[in-house]
């Protein structure tokens, strides 16, 4: 099964206040994968936690 989505995340880049970003993702719980893309490294980092636990969660229900 394929699951895609959005995470929406609210950052502060510094002197412009805080801004909202959009991150896509894709979780293939076939083969156990999961991507993301859109955005730097340190945001991206953040968001593992949650797209391992959401693969893990669908991986256990298919």
């Amino acid at each position: 099964m394929i699951i895609t989505g959005t995470i929406r995340r609210a950052i502060d880049p510094g002197a412009g206040g805080m801004r909202t970003v959009e991150i896509p993702f894709l979780i293939d719980t076939d083969d156990g994968t999961y991507s993301q893309w859109g955005h730097d490294t340190i945001i991206l980092g953040e968001n593992v936690d949650l797209l391992e636990a959401l693969r893990d969660a669908a991986t256990d229900a298919d």
